[in-house]
């Protein structure tokens, strides 16, 4: 329906009605959030073998581990290990420490890096059993330290690093993609350290660190050099003992693959 409106000389027709039925608005929902990322877990590792059980608990007191953790931002991303593999792969090895050692069992570290390697977010030797709630906060996720700088990082850990008790030795684990120039400096750094003492895991998914770059990694002195295809926590875990346990001369005992048929039964 409408009408016809006169005033002062315009004209004009008001619409009183609707010309045809139409739908009903509709709210549109928000964009639905990404969910968040699911942390990582530490897992239970197999017994070392290779001694007696009270030999076996006197090696792992006499070790010093540290653990050197890349936080820089290409680890952040859907290509790098946003669910802290790297960390629960720590702590299996701590797990793995408490419950071989008896009342004591070595000690740990914690250094965190990227461009630079904060003070403030290292965490100085300490008893793996009675340091253990400082352990678990320093074996978490920071917010990203940006870019890449491993050799002061490793000056970081010569820095921290005691002087050893008698018969004492240390393990300095780099956990990395390995995205970054090997320099002279990282040459340097790794060549400070105790001869053998440190070692390197590698992952990288996004092949930022392709083979020349490896290469040139595995042209470093380190104690040993690994690269895994994909960040799992069993895989990484099971490295980190393989390494501890061959440091003091010793094995792991055999675990089978929980996905294995055998594994089910």
């Amino acid at each position: 329906m409408s009408r016809l409106i006169l005033r002062r000389g315009l004209v004009g027709r008001a619409g009183l009605g609707l010309r045809a039925a139409g739908d009903a608005y509709k709210a549109v929902p928000p964009p639905a959030c990404k969910p968040p990322v699911r942390q990582a877990r530490p897992i239970v590792l197999p017994s070392m073998i290779g001694a007696p059980v009270k030999e076996i608990r006197r090696r792992i007191q006499k070790v010093l581990v540290f653990f050197v953790v890349d936080d820089s931002g290409s680890l952040y991303g859907v290509w790098g290990d946003p669910g802290g593999v790297r960390y629960a792969a720590a702590l299996s090895l701590l797990g793995l420490m408490e419950r071989s050692a008896g009342k004591k069992a070595g000690r740990a570290a914690v250094i965190h890096w990227g461009t630079t390697a904060p003070a403030e977010l290292a965490l100085v030797p300490v008893e793996v059993k009675r340091g253990r709630r400082a352990l678990r906060q320093a074996l978490t996720i920071p917010p990203t330290l940006g870019g890449t700088n491993l050799a002061a990082a490793l000056d970081r850990a010569h820095a921290m690093t005691p002087e050893l008790l008698e018969a004492e030795q240390v393990v300095y684990y780099v956990l990395s993609d390995g995205i970054e120039e090997v320099t002279a400096a990282i040459h340097a750094a790794v060549g400070a350290l105790p001869a053998g003492s440190g070692h390197m895991v590698l992952v990288d998914r996004s092949g930022g660190c392709d083979p020349a770059m490896e290469a040139a990694w595995q042209a470093v002195a380190f104690g040993s050099f690994t690269r895994l295809k994909t960040f799992d926590t069993r895989e990484m875990s099971l490295q980190l003992a393989e390494i501890f346990a061959s440091s003091m001369g010793l094995s792991m005992a055999e675990q089978p693959d929980p996905k294995s048929k055998e594994a089910s039964k």
